[in-house]
């Protein structure tokens, strides 16, 4: 699960109402302390998106910010307050800051139009500085009732930019849009291992999407609609106890599609220089409704030094609509080199897994479960390798039960959170289960000479059964005009065409700058109060980057002071692509510096995180960030 990043903050008792109520009108003291805020601007419902455009090697990154205004009743001028949004994950508070920098009252007023767009719906909050929060803290009910404003649709678009001399973006990565009923976050279907996500088919597709009732999220689904590497190791985890025990659609190589019986994968690039492209993506500024366009070649991947065309090009449509609770992925296969192609589509599938990612103290209180009618009509928590038989022609839907989570102790019963469900527009071939909660399901197409066919799956979320068979009635009964027919499946590939018995190789993805990514991962270290004290310590810690191109990476922990000097920091050197692992080491200023924070009994220190990347042949590139470092 895909959260922000965090501090604890300190409590504050609620200020009582008749207090609050004098400070409404009773004359500024000048040594006035902030007590209570509210963001008065924008307007709650807001539709807002956040953008991000990465150039060749990492250059030229922009954001876009919008304005935040509010009051501080009582409050003195020159105090000062820190913006963030407020997120709820499973009824509890998560915040990340979007002020770059504390904002001034001034007659008990603020205001900033700097302030970055959030990723996910939330509700914007001006927290006094003083009260030390940041990113990933959990506010207080006091806190929340004290600094009120706004609930706000956020969402970020993130894109790259790596064709030379081009305008228009190749990939994008964790796009994400919120509704009133529901958010989701998107990759580029032809987006490279080393930027996609974890889980059931690291790529593109549905990362993850969440339910939303008043701003409180709920993950369903994640890992969806990837065409990518699907994990066949966890699909080969039981035993093979006879030839028909494990059908073709995991007993392969692990390729996310098969063109012409040999292994194959959209992909940005082709050896020959053709790129995939952001066709459009637009957002409504009143509903949030989303759609992206993309296309991608797809490419063989059986030979890691040729990437080459397979003469097969996808153009994938994504819309996000009924506030958030439907998007629907059509996926149009076209001839480029106007041929016939006999294509195998194996989507990876699936919702939350049972471990959760980021800082939140949350555990799973009830295991997924899955209801194919087809084959059965109870809904059942699968194991790895349990089998998806070949459905009867015609649309296809299957039924899921997210998990849920909790904080530790807490009970749940399954099927009492959200409800999701997979609805495609023909039968697929079969499938089978990778895990308890992700699946593999295979759909076999052929390609006109010169032409194209398509297939229509809809991911529909709500929290009861009953609104999420009206949205599946609408998935089953929408047809976009013009649309050409979808073929019906046709039958599998021969025995005699199998697959490379090796994994799709991951492409070389060099010229990607990972300055960002290591950032989050120095900045993550330091989250952790355990691994910020060896730090403080001079013990043994590390920042580790999985999926790393060669180069040159530094990281440096400076104060946060005007010509602040460095307490911990670290370099490496790696000369292929692979996992990076930079050891910290105190200077000695940090040795005296940090050594006198833990003898007074301090418990935290402003620092500034600055990481560097060298790519071989290319310029530097560097990422600063700030954050407060608690060693509690």
């Amino acid at each position: 699960m895909q959260h922000f990043r965090s501090r604890r903050p300190s409590a504050r008792l609620l200020v009582p109402a008749a207090v609050l109520a004098t400070a409404l009108v009773a004359p500024a003291v000048a040594s006035a302390e902030i007590t209570t805020t509210t963001v008065t601007s924008p307007a709650p419902g807001t539709v807002l998106q956040g953008t991000v455009f990465v150039n060749v090697g990492g250059a030229g990154t922009t954001a876009r910010t919008t304005t935040v205004t509010g009051t501080a009743p009582g409050a003195a001028d020159g105090e000062t307050v820190d913006l963030v949004c407020d997120v709820r994950f499973y009824g509890r508070s998560q915040v990340v800051e979007v002020s770059q920098g504390p904002v001034p009252v001034a007659d008990g007023r603020f205001s900033s139009s700097t302030v970055v767009v959030p990723q996910l719906p939330c509700t914007l909050r001006a927290i006094p500085t003083d009260e030390g929060v940041g990113n990933d803290d959990a506010l207080t009910p006091a806190q929340q009732a004290a600094f009120t404003g706004p609930p706000i649709l956020a969402g970020q678009y993130t894109a790259y930019r790596f064709q030379p001399g081009g305008d228009t973006p190749n990939v994008f990565t964790q796009t994400s849009q919120g509704q009133a009923g529901g958010v989701a976050q998107y990759n580029s279907a032809s987006l490279p291992f080393s930027l996609g996500g974890g889980g059931a088919g690291s790529g593109g597709g549905l990362a993850v999407s969440y339910t939303a009732e008043d701003t409180n999220l709920r993950g369903v689904f994640y890992g969806s609609a990837s065409l990518s590497r699907f994990g066949a190791p966890a699909a080969r985890s039981r035993a093979r106890t006879s030839a028909r025990d494990v059908p073709d659609a995991v007993d392969l190589a692990d390729a996310g599609m098969v063109v012409d019986g040999r292994a194959a994968l959209p992909l940005f690039q082709t050896v020959t220089g053709e790129f995939s492209s952001v066709v459009s993506q637009a957002v409504d500024p009143v509903t949030g409704d989303l759609t992206i366009v993309e296309t991608a070649p797809v490419v063989f991947t059986g030979d890691p030094g040729a990437l080459t065309s397979t003469g097969v090009r996808l153009r994938r449509t994504i819309v996000q609509d009924h506030a958030g609770r439907q998007t629907t992925f059509r996926d149009t296969l076209e001839s480029a080199d106007g041929d016939g192609h006999r294509v195998e589509l194996r989507y990876s599938q699936g919702v939350m897994p049972s471990q959760v990612t980021g800082p939140l103290d949350l555990v799973q209180t009830a295991p997924p479960a899955f209801r194919v009618p087809w084959s059965s009509e109870a809904y059942a928590t699968p194991a790895a390798g349990d089998a998806i038989p070949a459905a009867p022609a015609g649309p296809a839907t299957i039924y899921a039960h997210a998990p849920q989570f909790g904080a530790p102790g807490d009970t749940g019963a399954v099927g009492a959170g959200p409800e999701g469900a997979f609805t495609f527009d023909a039968a697929p071939s079969d499938g089978r289960f990778l895990s308890p909660s992700s699946f593999v399901i295979r759909f076999v197409r052929d390609v006109p000479a010169g032409g194209s066919t398509s297939l229509r799956h809809v991911y529909s979320q709500d929290p009861t059964q009953e609104g999420l068979e009206r949205l599946v009635d609408d998935a089953l009964g929408r047809t976009r005009p013009g649309a050409p027919a979808t073929p019906a499946p046709v039958a599998p590939l021969p025995g005699s065409a199998p697959l490379p018995s090796a994994p799709a190789p991951t492409p070389p993805v060099s010229f990607l700058d990972p300055t960002e990514r290591l950032s989050l991962a120095a900045r993550g270290l330091l989250l952790k109060p355990r691994l910020a004290r060896y730090v403080r310590d001079g013990r043994r810690s590390s920042v580790v980057l999985s999926r790393a191109p060669a180069g040159r990476y530094t990281v440096a922990i400076r104060r946060y002071v005007k010509n602040g000097r460095t307490l911990a920091s670290g370099a490496t050197t790696r000369t292929s692509t692979g996992t990076v692992k930079i050891a910290l080491r105190r200077s000695r200023y940090g040795a005296r510096y940090l050594d006198g924070k833990r003898r007074r009994g301090e418990t935290q220190v402003k620092v500034r995180v600055e990481v560097t990347y060298t790519a071989p042949g290319r310029r530097t590139t560097r990422v600063k960030k700030i954050r407060v470092v608690a060693f509690r």
